[in-house]
């Protein structure tokens, strides 16, 4: 919604399936807006909006990823969220980049000459990023941080596990900052009311 390749409003066909160029995931069922799609995971439906993000600039996949990465790192996915765990991860939020790389491999191996640069989704596997089996790695923690920036409408606060040293309040200033997510306020309320009917 905050690319405005769809809105709450917006159905995605789902026949029984996701069918792309000759691919057919099973699915739950009938089309539907976001709400109703939220309550069932719908592989359909979050796979057609993917699929908006990467046709956004026709002809340059890359951009319509790169631009919903740089959103996605701002909910503190694909970064180190920089607390005080003694071990940590970046997980992984597949840029245009990502793709390209795997598109000049994928074309290498077979002898083609085509441009790597308007890469396939289907071929790079990139169009299973929106039902949640593709490319994108997430900790456990960088989930309930995402989470908790949904539910506060698009801000969080960084992680942490000391509370406080000696009866004083932790003083560390990494965890008195209110990081804010690049999604506009307005587009979380559909994407609650959905979580609350699952």
């Amino acid at each position: 919604m905050q690319m405005g390749v769809m809105d709450e409003k917006t159905i995605f066909p789902c026949g029984g399936g996701f069918y792309y160029r000759g691919l057919r995931i099973k699915g739950h069922g009938g089309a539907d807006p976001l709400i109703p799609s939220i309550q069932v995971s719908s592989n359909c439906y979050f796979s057609h909006a993917y699929l908006a993000i990467m046709n956004k600039y026709p002809g340059n996949p890359s951009k319509g990823v790169d631009e919903w990465k740089k959103i996605m790192n701002s909910f503190g996915v694909g970064e180190f969220l920089n607390n005080d765990l003694a071990s940590g991860a970046k997980g992984r939020i597949p840029s245009g980049e990502f793709y390209e790389k795997r598109m000049k491999s994928i074309l290498k191996a077979s002898g083609s000459t085509k441009d790597y640069k308007n890469w396939d989704p289907l071929a790079t596997g990139a169009v299973f990023n929106g039902m949640g089996q593709g490319d994108v790695m997430l900790t456990p923690l960088q989930m309930a941080n995402f989470v908790a920036a949904i539910a506060n409408k698009g801000w969080y606060y960084t992680p942490h596990i000391v509370k406080a040293i000696d009866g004083k309040a932790n003083p560390d200033p990494r965890f008195k900052v209110k990081h804010k997510t690049l999604v506009d306020a307005k587009h979380f309320e559909p994407v609650l009311k959905g979580m609350e009917a699952v």
